[in-house]
């Protein structure tokens, strides 16, 4: 996972707030457009854009999809970045809660 990703994917409104919505509970496609004025195509993308970027996981549960925010991401170089476990475990409380 690269920071760019990271940085693009917060950079939307939308995907913000579904990150604020999974850190409260894992939700489904369908459970998270109840919750916007957009399609369910539409909340896919977004949550394709933020599991690209590390920010959520996704799990099968039956015919079911539970997305949730994924509280531990996988910097490609965080020594480079200059970011330890506590900088780490900060910067994820302020995305994921």
């Amino acid at each position: 996972m690269s920071l760019d990703k990271i940085f693009e994917a917060l950079a939307s409104g939308p995907r913000r707030q579904i990150l604020a919505y999974l850190s409260e509970a894992e939700l489904t496609t369908t459970q998270l457009s109840e919750r916007f004025a957009m399609s369910k195509p539409a909340i896919s993308r977004h949550l394709s854009v933020l599991e690209n970027a590390g920010l959520v996981s996704s799990e099968r549960q039956g015919q079911f999809v539970m997305y949730r925010c994924w509280r531990r991401p996988n910097f490609d170089h965080p020594r480079r970045l200059n970011l330890d476990q506590g900088a780490e475990a900060v910067a994820m409380t302020a995305i994921c809660g």
